[in-house]
């Protein structure tokens, strides 16, 4: 069956999304048409192809285990399982043509949180490989987004942006990023790294092309792996190719890497949606534009307007941008897309919110330290500091607008009328669910409390939107 709205978890995507955002437009080519190298928009089957293995990497996503050991050999298992069922199926091989699992899937896991025993994904990364009509081989490597409920990936990957690390040539990326690469060339495949395997089969196959895919922070390490391949294999074989395929990704590094990025590589493709914050994270000139993005939109039967917790989010943003670097998202070649309307009043999406925002007011398991630390954001904000059911809603319907756009919108906008959108969430089970989670829940509510904090040491109290620019 199709993925129906995504909403599993959707607070913590959403999250991402808040706290990435910039503006509402992609570079393109335009801005730089003397480069006509990136000019070539690929065919809708090759960004099929591309998004279809950046979504299957999420395959093991939000599926915590009991135990480290136990993780990553349940987990490892799993992955296998479903990499080779998807690519196995009679629908989706029909469509895409024979590909082969050739190295991985090798993934890390991190506790959910140091309080408890139990771990989820971090990282996760595979290979395939197809031959293709003209007998051009293509060796296609997929990077794992965001898992929800992983703080490993939220604290120490997605958000650990206020500091720079030395890249190739002289060229910066986040620090965040740092640390999901040295996972990621880390990996051994039965001793067997991902740079020595690619090695391997470009003396085998010269003008072999080499592919690399991700969603989300996926995206970003794409950026990043993409860079690290390129150079790896410049002194390998002869007429290698090495391109970027990258879907809702955020930034990784600063203007110097994303010109570098684009110069050299074979091609850089970035797919955007016009409505999904993410893309555009770190350039912080339009933060102010977090306040407006859904406003007038009818979300539930609610008219959406700035919501209070929102503005705290933007302005503690705005206030962490000046200790950032001069984020920039490289140019590509591929035009923006903008997704549909989810929370309209008569989805089943607005929903499984509304009954997902129900049970998690009047439940009282329910991690309390979320409402306090809502509260307390509200607080420094100068607003009120008693949150009320009808407010925490729409909290949650903007926010979930939020996550279906950096979710729902790519899988519609690839598969919507394909044999795909049926075949493939059976073996990406953790993109289709209901609402938020426990794990997923302690994870904003740290988020908020620390949003609260800085920026009471900051002496920071309006958080108008007024105020942002």
């Amino acid at each position: 069956m199709k993925p129906k709205f995504q909403s599993s978890s959707v607070l913590l995507s959403c999250l991402l999304s808040v706290i990435v955002f910039n503006s509402c437009g992609s570079k393109h080519v335009e801005e730089t048409p003397e480069d006509v190298r990136i000019a070539v928009i690929p065919s809708m089957k090759e960004a099929q192809r591309h998004f279809y293995h950046a979504w299957l990497a999420d395959c093991v996503n939000e599926e915590p285990y009991i135990g480290e050991e136990r993780a990553i050999h349940d987990l490892t298992d799993e992955a296998t399982k479903r990499i080779n069922g998807a690519i196995n199926n009679d629908t989706i091989k029909s469509f895409f043509g024979a590909e082969e699992l050739l190295w991985g899937p090798v993934l890390s896991v991190n506790y959910v949180e140091s309080s408890t025993d139990k771990y989820v994904v971090d990282n996760l990364m595979y290979c395939l490989g197809r031959k293709d009509s003209v007998g051009q081989y293509h060796f296609m490597v997929a990077i794992a987004g965001t898992d929800a409920i992983s703080s490993f990936d939220w604290m120490d990957e997605d958000l650990d942006v206020l500091q720079q690390k030395p890249w190739l040539e002289g060229t910066m990326i986040s620090a965040g990023a740092m640390n999901g690469y040295q996972n990621l060339v880390g990996f051994r495949d039965n001793g067997v790294g991902i740079d020595s395997f690619l090695r391997m089969k470009a003396r085998l196959y010269p003008g072999m092309e080499v592919e690399v895919a991700g969603h989300s922070l996926g995206g970003a390490l794409t950026q990043v792996m993409a860079s690290h391949f390129n150079d790896q294999l410049k002194d390998v074989g002869s007429g290698i190719s090495v391109t970027a395929w990258v879907y809702a990704g955020p930034t990784a590094g600063n203007k110097a890497f994303a010109d570098s990025l684009v110069q050299q590589l074979a091609g850089y493709y970035a797919y955007d949606n016009t409505l999904d914050v993410v893309p555009h994270a770190w350039e912080m000139d339009q933060v102010i534009e977090i306040c407006n993005l859904y406003n007038g939109f009818e979300l539930c039967g609610n008219t959406m307007e700035p919501n209070i917790w929102i503005k705290g989010v933007a302005r503690y943003i705005q206030a962490l941008a000046a200790n950032t670097g001069d984020y920039t998202q490289p140019v590509s070649s591929v035009p923006p897309f903008t997704g549909k309307h989810f929370l309209s009043a008569d989805t089943t999406g607005c929903a499984a919110v509304l009954a997902g925002t129900k049970k998690a007011w009047g439940d009282s398991g329910y991690p309390i330290d979320l409402y306090q630390n809502l509260n307390s954001l509200s607080g420094q904000c100068g607003y009120k500091t008693d949150v009320t059911e009808p407010e925490f809603n729409q909290f949650a319907f903007f926010l979930a607008e939020m996550g279906a756009q950096h979710l729902n919108a790519y899988f519609d906008h690839f598969f919507d009328n394909t044999p795909i959108a049926t075949s493939l969430p059976q073996y990406v089970p953790g993109n289709s669910g209901t609402f938020i989670d426990w794990d997923a829940a302690d994870i904003l509510s740290d988020f908020i409390e620390n949003a609260a904090g800085y920026l009471k040491a900051q002496g920071i109290s309006d958080c108008d939107c007024q105020s942002l620019q």
